[in-house]
Parts: C-alpha cells; structure tokens; sequence
C-alpha cells in the first residue's frame, strides 16, 4: 500500500560552535522573513548553534542555543514529522504476459518551498516539498511525494537557520510474485511486483512500497468431464426400454440404442429389491442381424447367442408375449401375470390395477451435456419394487457426439 508517515515526539541533542547563517534560497525562495509580530521579546541576542536529530520513527527535532533577549544562555525546539506517499496499489490489464523482469528509469528530482509563516516562538517556517517519479517499464509511474521543514529564527534582528538534516531520494528495488486466479470460465495469470523506495534522510534510510499488479488472460478453464455410467463406440438414440426376462427370477431392465452400425442394448442390473441401479453394461450387436423398423417397442434376450436384439410385446390373454428377430431367427417369449407377480415384476401403469407390465413408466433419453467430442444422454425411468414402491432410476451414457 501507498505510505505516509508522520509521527510526533520530543528531544535535543549537543549543538555545534559554528554558526549555521541562512544558505541560498532554494529556487524559487520565499522571503524567509514574513511580517514580524507585533512583539519582539522571542528576538535573540546572540547565536551559540544548531543541531538536529532524525528518528526512525519519521520525525525530526532541531535544536538552537543561544543568548535571548535577556541576554542568558537559552534554546529553541522544533520537532516536525518527516512525511512521505507513494502512489497506492496499482493493477494493470495486459494483453499478454509480460517478458522479461519490470524495469524503471528515473525522472529528475524536484523540490520547492511553500510560503514561509511565523510558529508560536516566532520562528520562520516553511515546508519543503520533494518528488521523485520512477517509470516503469509497463507504462506504470510511480511518484514519491515528501515533505519535511525548515525553520529561521531572528537573532540581532537577522534570520538565522536552523540545522536540518539532508535528504536524498534512493533507488527502488521490484521484487516480483506469479500467481493465477480463475473467473468464470477463464484463467488469468498474474504478477505482483513489490515496488520499494529508498529516501535517506540524515543518516536514517526509509522504505516506502506499493504493489503493482499486472493482470492478463491464461486460457479458458478446463471444464470436468460429466459423469457416466457407461460408453458406447458411436453415436446412438434412445428407441426403447422394458424389462427383460433372462431365466426364471432374473430380470434386467434394458434401454435400447441405435447408432449407424450397432444395436445397443444397455442393461441395468438391479438389486434384489429390484429398486436399485448395481450395475451398468453396453452389450452391442450388428445391426445387419437384427430389425429396427417402428413396432419395436422393447427388447428381448435371446439365450442362444446371449444377446439381445428388439422386440415387440403385445398383451397375450392375462399375460405378456414378446417376439423378436435375430440373424433372421424368430425369438418369443411369454409370460402371465401370475408368474411375473410372482418373480417381483410390479411395474403396475395405474394405481388403482395391480396388473404388471414389462415396461416402464416416465421414461425420458435426452442429452443433458457436452464435453469435448462427446454427448452425455441421461435415461431416467420409473420402475417398482418387489415392495411396490415406486423408484426412479438414472444413468448416464457417454457415446461420440457425431
């Protein structure tokens, strides 16, 4: 963050023999002797010297001895903070990485005096203002703005100066840190470029520092890949779903899918409540060797081949009777209701019937995500229990999009 510092505190030190008169005037130089007070009685009568003291703490006390208007031997304190700012944080959009280490160069330095007035000692004072602006290599200048004071006070009716220390803008030294940050869908990546200035004032050095942020876009996030239940070589849509009766008491629930050179028969193992999703397999054919025409309405399995291919299940004097086509085969299949109550088969279409069925209620195929070259179809069916309840089963199936 950009600093300022003014602390306040007291002191002196041991002063000098040497008189210290009043330099040259800083260019431009207000008259260090604006209108006196009416009052004369803080006007010394002799100079004896000046010293000055700098504090880490960013304050400086400067001390005068001399002989007042008394004519005994007396001293003068000014104490003042030493106050600097840098500009604050700065974040800069790029539109690349940056190559190579920030650099800076240096604007010369600048100092001017404010206009001069009277303390409550009847001391001239006036604050000096410093600028140092150090330009950076992405374009970024960051100014260091100081202020410090000078003090006169009359002695035998002529300003005499204070001792202050001098001041001296240093170099500046960039410590850089890269990172990364994510937003939406997009990665940028960052450098953070730690900026520290050195100012030497008397013999205390202080360091002022701000972050230059440069900010610019990485790539675009790498979105996870939806989960799935089971992937299939091709392109496929959903045709049909029913129950499949493999041998006596086992049954999978089977949704088929065509694609441009396979039948794909997705078989869902269940539990033994017959309410739960175990297990999830692509068992695939030919279509060269079985028919897909619009009377399949279901699939059957057919124990020679241990395959399943379509079908077409038709109500058969209170039961079910399946037929299907394999390499030109006939493949049927009956059932009564009493033998599928029996083995747990209640998928009953109406609550007020207890009548079963081998098909589903609710079912829905449709794509319900992208991710690279592949579509993610999700099936969801309503099916009963052995319990009677009502369950609702979802899979997922990854297959090419195209």
């Amino acid at each position: 963050m950009g600093l300022v510092v003014a602390l306040c505190a007291t002191g002196c030190s041991g002063y000098s023999d040497e008189p210290m008169k009043a330099p040259q005037k800083i260019n431009p130089q207000p008259d260090p002797q604006p209108e006196k007070p009416t009052t004369d009685s803080t006007e010394w009568k002799n100079f004896a010297g000046t010293t000055h003291k700098v504090y880490p703490q960013s304050y400086v006390i400067t001390k005068m001895y001399g002989l007042n208007h008394k004519g005994e031997k007396d001293s003068l304190l000014n104490r003042y903070p030493f106050v600097r700012s840098l500009k604050n944080d700065t974040t800069l959009y790029l539109k690349e990485a940056p190559e190579g280490n920030l650099s800076y160069s240096v604007s010369p330095d600048a100092t001017w005096l404010g206009e001069f007035t009277f303390n409550a000692q009847n001391d001239s004072c006036a604050t000096i203002y410093g600028k140092k602006s150090y330009n950076l290599s992405n374009g970024v200048t960051l100014t260091l703005s100081t202020e410090r004071m000078t003090y006169y006070h009359t002695i035998d009716g002529k300003p005499w100066k204070y001792s202050e220390p001098q001041q001296k803008f240093g170099s500046m030294t960039i410590t850089p840190t890269f990172g990364e940050f994510i937003r939406n869908d997009s990665i940028f990546g960052t450098r953070d470029n730690v900026c520290k200035t050195y100012t030497k004032l008397g013999t205390e050095t202080f360091v002022d520092s701000c972050v230059v942020r440069e900010v610019w876009f990485k790539a675009v996030k790498e979105i996870p890949e939806p989960s799935y239940n089971v992937v299939c070589n091709e392109a496929v849509s959903h045709i049909a779903s029913s129950m499949v009766e493999i041998s006596k008491n086992n049954w999978k629930n089977v949704h088929l899918m065509v694609g441009k050179t396979q039948l794909h028969a997705i078989v869902c193992t269940t539990d033994s409540h017959n309410d739960k999703v175990v297990g999830v397999e692509d068992k695939p054919v030919a279509l060269s060797r079985v028919v897909v025409n619009n009377q399949v309405n279901s699939a059957i399995f057919d124990s020679q081949t241990g395959l399943y291919t379509t079908s077409s299940i038709t109500p058969d004097n209170g039961g079910w009777s399946w037929e299907g086509f394999i390499d030109g085969r006939s493949i049927v299949n009956d059932l009564g209701n009493q033998q599928a109550i029996e083995e747990g088969i209640k998928n009953f279409m109406e609550s007020n019937t207890s009548k079963p069925t081998p098909f589903f209620t609710g079912v829905s195929a449709k794509v319900t995500a992208t991710w690279h070259e592949f579509s993610y179809t999700t099936i969801t069916w309503v099916k009963y229990s052995k319990e009677g309840k009502a369950c609702t089963n979802v899979i997922v199936v990854k297959h090419p999009t195209k």
